[in-house]
């Protein structure tokens, strides 16, 4: 069985990676489909119901659609990162820190920070941390949804050019090699 203070060592992994890694990639996602509205705000194109023709829009209109996707994949991951960057460390096997130094946890967390440039923190119930994974449910969490967004994305693109044997295609893809 895994002692308790592994459990520190992948809540410190999984923060520095959300921080450097996840929110930087959807924030660069963010930033290049606000950009797209504005510009494919003029074209008409049908909006479309379980594949049936529905009422009229703009393909800005759905390209908002999927940047405001992007932006709430980024509030989840942020959430996530501050979630994870709490650290259950200090509250020895039991969560009552019986036994250790009182400013130790907050020495060794402030050091970590600052040679990780994490934003870490001593999780406020170290009873409730030591006893749950829900901080990593919840990055688990957001790493899903951050995922589901772009298939959905990849989906709407796919439908929008059917193949030459059938369907009207709204848009030519170029092919790939």
């Amino acid at each position: 069985p895994q002692t308790p203070l592994v459990r520190p060592g992948v809540r410190l992994h999984a923060a520095e990676r959300t921080a450097r890694d996840l929110v930087q990639a959807v924030l660069r996602r963010q930033t290049s489909g606000e950009g797209k509205v504005g510009r494919l705000d003029h074209v008409g194109k049908p909006g479309r119901t379980r594949l049936m023709d529905a009422g009229p829009r703009r393909l800005g209109q759905e390209v908002s659609g999927y940047a405001q996707m992007v932006k709430n994949a980024v509030r989840r991951s942020r959430a996530a990162q501050d979630a994870i960057a709490e650290l259950p460390l200090g509250g020895t096997a039991v969560g009552t820190g019986l036994g250790s130094a009182p400013d130790f946890a907050p020495q060794v967390i402030a050091r970590v920070a600052a040679e990780t440039g994490i934003p870490l923190t001593q999780a406020p119930n170290l009873f409730e941390a030591m006893a749950t994974h829900d901080r990593m449910v919840e990055l688990s969490s957001a790493l899903r949804s951050s995922a589901v967004s772009p298939t959905r994305l990849a989906n709407a693109i796919r439908w929008l050019a059917p193949g030459p044997a059938g369907g009207i295609p709204e848009s030519v893809l170029p092919q790939r090699p």
